[in-house]
């Protein structure tokens, strides 16, 4: 999958409302077993990756890295603030 494709893909699911914004929320949705894939940002903390990929394992769900910085992440969201990581939810 291509950088764009992830653009895309993420995109669409913001505007339907089928994302979980957040270091916080993805890790309690993940919990929850109620994500299908992870993406995290270039620059997030390894300590958080490794929590997410610890969690994401344990309900079989993707983790991708991005090619982006959170400051970019948050960009593409239309969010004020920069986000480590971004996650679509199962619908």
């Amino acid at each position: 999958m291509t950088q764009d494709e992830k653009s895309e893909e993420l995109k669409k699911a913001l505007k339907d409302g089928h994302v979980a914004i957040g270091m916080n929320e993805v890790e309690r949705k993940l919990k929850q077993g109620a994500l299908r894939v992870v993406y995290v940002s270039s620059n997030c903390k390894p300590e958080q990756k490794e929590n997410v990929a610890h969690y994401a394992r344990l309900q079989d769900v993707a983790v991708i890295p991005l090619h982006m910085t959170s400051q970019e992440l948050g960009v593409l969201c239309r969010k004020p603030f920069d986000i480590s990581a971004i996650a679509i939810k199962r619908v």
